[in-house]
């Protein structure tokens, strides 16, 4: 049976918190990561995986014996790519494609574990570097019907750029610490015709499910939390971190997935005080969307998550949130969410643009 061949924009709205901007961290339930697929149907192969020779700076190499599991749970990232703006890249109209030349990842939590090749570096207003990976999984398909669900994961690695020239200065290509990480799922049902072009979509659920793992570390008298993992880089000698630059490192950090722990990231504020359930601002883990339903402003309305269950039927008929859908085949792949489905109110926002090229497995 034919396989059906379409193009993904994934265009990921991803919490991150800066320690200096707005006066909370936290995310609503209106805050959500956004999934546009492109309607243009092409045939074409798979992202590369990393490119070896890509990981060469000079005598140093990006050694795949660094990126060997220590933790239960964790994400391992080899990425060789130029650093792009962050305002540049989601300006309104923007065509970037911030795509890493080369991107090897690996997400493992105890609910899942996907490994990807889509990646990319950027630079946010001079202040941190974002390293960005993205993995997805279909749940179901029925090709008869052009349905599908699909599981996206997306992480964020972020971290100081004054790393880079001071690691350049200590002579070292590696650190003991981590970069502090957030992962994210979406659940996103879309249907495709029979040239694979992408008809409709729809954003599902919403959840942030694991964060870096931390711990205490006592410096000058002070004490911080410092995310548990350890990062290694392939400097020039006269690297900073800017716009433009080429960044070719590695990434070996321990997440966790302790609810306490998320909600408490998530309800964080740039005070350090802590929203609690039935503060205004308190951000729930996880946010659904009903099917067909819209709020006021024309988006998909949100639901109680019990609602939503990633096995339920795709595509009811009658319009409902369930229904059937006989010929829908568990597979092992997913995608995420429509651009415009929601606000975002965090610190700070993270919209990536990536093209994926995703096959829809056949339907037997």
């Amino acid at each position: 049976m034919k396989k059906i061949f379409f193009t993904v924009v994934i265009m990921m709205t991803a919490l991150f918190v800066l320690s200096c901007d707005d006066d909370t961290s936290n995310k609503s339930d209106e805050d959500n990561g956004n999934t546009v697929v492109d309607e243009d149907a092409v045939d074409t192969a798979d992202n590369p995986a990393v490119d070896e020779d890509a990981a060469d700076t000079g005598d140093c190499r990006l050694d795949s014996t660094f990126l060997e599991p220590k933790y239960d749970q964790y994400m391992t990232l080899r990425q060789t790519g130029k650093i792009f703006d962050y305002d540049e890249v989601n300006a309104p109209g923007s065509t970037i494609d911030p795509s890493a030349v080369a991107s090897e990842s690996t997400i493992k939590l105890d609910a899942v574990t996907m490994e990807g090749t889509y990646g990319s570096y950027m630079n946010y207003q001079g202040s941190t570097l974002l390293a960005q990976v993205q993995a997805y999984d279909f749940v179901k398909t029925d090709e008869s019907a052009g349905n599908t669900r699909i599981q996206l994961l997306s992480a964020m690695a972020q971290f100081n750029p004054q790393l880079i020239p001071a690691m350049i200065g200590d002579g070292i290509k590696e650190v003991d610490f981590g970069a502090f990480t957030f992962v994210q799922e979406v659940y996103i049902d879309a249907k495709f015709n029979s040239s694979g072009q992408i008809t409709e979509q729809n954003v599902r659920r919403q959840c942030m499910i694991a964060v870096s793992k931390t711990e205490e570390v006592e410096q000058d008298g002070e004490t911080y939390d410092v995310a548990i993992g350890g990062i290694y880089g392939c400097f020039d000698a006269d690297q900073v971190g800017a716009v433009g630059e080429t960044l070719k490192m590695m990434f070996n950090l321990e997440l966790t997935d302790d609810e306490t722990a998320v909600l408490e990231f998530q309800n964080t504020k740039s005070d350090g005080t802590i929203a609690k359930p039935g503060d205004d601002d308190y951000a729930e883990q996880c946010t659904c969307y009903a099917l067909y339903e819209k709020n006021d402003k024309g988006d998909p309305a949100v639901i109680d998550c019990a609602d939503f269950d990633p096995n339920e039927d795709l595509f009811p008929p009658d319009g409902g949130d369930t229904a059937s859908d006989d010929d829908a085949v568990d597979t092992g792949d997913d995608t995420t969410v429509d651009e415009d489905s929601a606000d975002t109110t965090v610190d700070e926002t993270v919209d990536e643009t990536v093209d994926e090229d995703i096959v829809v497995p056949d339907g037997d």
